[in-house]
């Protein structure tokens, strides 16, 4: 006698998320021993923006990018690398939810 068994469809997978802080651009910020309100500050900035920059929710200009590396102490080149990793992770989560 046969039988058959049929799997269960594949439930939708969640996006991957990582750990709240571990950005590639909160990690550069963290390396510095700075907080979100800390970078804002030397920015002139909220730290609500800081945090919506270092998730990639935030398209960030030019200025900012090099206000940031300043800050930081890295060239603006290091800091756009870690801010397209991290908007880069952002759509990739985007388009699988």
């Amino acid at each position: 006698m046969l039988h058959f068994c049929f799997a269960a469809p594949m439930a939708r997978t969640r996006p991957q998320h990582r750990p709240r802080g571990t950005t590639d651009l909160a990690r550069l910020r963290v390396r510095k021993g700075l907080s979100q309100a800390a970078l804002a500050a030397k920015l002139g900035v909220t730290p609500q923006a800081v945090g919506a920059i270092e998730s990639g929710r935030h398209e960030t200009s030019t200025a900012i990018i090099a206000a940031i590396a300043e800050a930081l102490g890295y060239t603006p080149g290091r800091v756009m690398e870690a801010q397209v990793a991290t908007r880069r992770f952002w759509r990739a989560n985007q388009a699988a939810a």
